[in-house]
């Protein structure tokens, strides 16, 4: 029943295609993360600078979150900028680590790729480790979803503000 080998970690993943060049994913999603994250990310209530408010490898935030009707707040800081092919948070007050992967298609389409990580879950929660995982996993698919979508969006406002300039 209970396995006392199982693994602590828990993590979930998607990759989502979108039709803009990797250079804008790479600025919406990592550069302007402080700004951009509770966009994407229903849960995320506040997210709050704590060292500047520009983003780079060993910059610390605080984000505050709102799910299922429990608010809870945790520290993270930026672990990996590498333009503009990947972006990672890891949780400092709580162990989880976040993700971003972004791979060019061609010169306009671009795989934005996500997983998130619990480093270590709870002993008396790895019984439920499956339902973690789908969690994590549905988490992710809507993360990918959304920040496509938001770029999309914002691509075609941009050009239909350009076409009406000329």
């Amino acid at each position: 029943m209970f396995e006392l080998g199982m693994p602590k970690s828990v993590s979930g993943h998607a990759a989502h295609d979108t039709s803009v060049s990797i250079e804008r994913v790479f600025d919406f999603v990592a550069e302007k993360f402080f700004e951009n994250y509770p966009r994407w990310c229903p849960q995320v209530v506040e997210v709050i600078p704590l060292d500047s408010d520009v983003v780079h490898i060993g910059a610390r935030a605080r984000q505050t979150t709102l799910e299922n009707g429990v608010q809870t707040t945790s520290t993270f800081e930026v672990s990996k900028l590498d333009p503009p092919n990947s972006f990672e948070i890891l949780g400092i007050s709580d162990r989880f680590r976040g993700e971003y992967k972004f791979s060019k298609k061609n010169s306009n389409e671009t795989t934005i790729f996500f997983q998130f990580e619990f480093q270590e879950i709870d002993f008396a929660m790895r019984p439920f480790r499956k339902l973690i995982e789908r969690a994590l996993i549905e988490g992710a698919q809507a993360t990918v979803q959304n920040i496509a979508s938001l770029l999309e969006q914002h691509e075609t406002e941009s050009g239909a503000k350009r076409s009406s300039l000329s």
